[in-house]
């Protein structure tokens, strides 16, 4: 059975790792950072992972330069709209940048932006003018963290409904020669949060 997030051990000072209902866009100038970090993960569809690369790759890549590469992400478990705070994408075993995640030990990182998250939810980013996606009350967040594969059958399950409730094309990607396994980030270990002007608040 997939973890509730009653039992989920909260991470950094309960930044991100704790349950929240997420719907409201947080407000940067009275709501605590947490809130804005849970809500971006939450709301978001995809993100950009980051690695060192191992390998060249057919001389596509450099080795030990970083490398990122866009995914798809969900933060939740089955048809739950309750953020964990644990984000969930895809990756092939055989792709190399599965490859370079597992030989730093699951080390990766991953970058939010509330571009991505659209208009829908108001905020600085579209009032008025369309700001740049660096603009400050524009708020984006990177986690870094330890990515493993997600094993246990239930959990499995779980994770694919996530995914495929976000994106229903993804349901034919867990299937034939590139068999595409979902992958949690299970330990948050670094968070860095813009979303207004003054510095990162976390």
């Amino acid at each position: 059975m997939a973890p509730s997030s009653a039992v989920l051990q909260c991470g950094i000072a309960t930044i991100v790792m704790c349950a929240c209902a997420c719907a409201q866009r947080p407000d940067p100038w009275n709501d605590p950072p947490a809130n804005m970090a849970r809500w971006l993960v939450h709301e978001a569809s995809w993100a950009t992972a980051s690695a060192v690369a191992s390998t060249s790759n057919n001389g596509t890549r450099v080795p030990g330069f970083p490398f990122g590469k866009i995914v798809t992400v969900v933060d939740g478990w089955g048809n739950s709209t309750e953020s964990t705070g644990k984000p969930i994408l895809l990756m092939m075993e055989t792709q190399s940048f599965a490859q370079d995640v597992m030989h730093e030990g699951g080390k990766i990182s991953l970058t939010f932006s509330e571009k991505e998250v659209g208009a829908q939810h108001g905020g600085t980013c579209f009032k008025g003018e369309t700001r740049a996606a660096q603009f400050p009350m524009c708020a984006h967040l990177t986690l870094q963290g330890i990515l493993r594969e997600v094993t246990e059958p239930a959990d499995v399950q779980s994770a694919k409904e996530a995914l495929i409730k976000q994106r229903p094309e993804l349901a034919g990607w867990f299937h034939g020669p590139h068999n595409f396994r979902p992958w949690r980030m299970e330990e948050v270990r670094g968070i860095y949060l813009i979303d207004h002007f003054g510095g990162a608040p976390l």
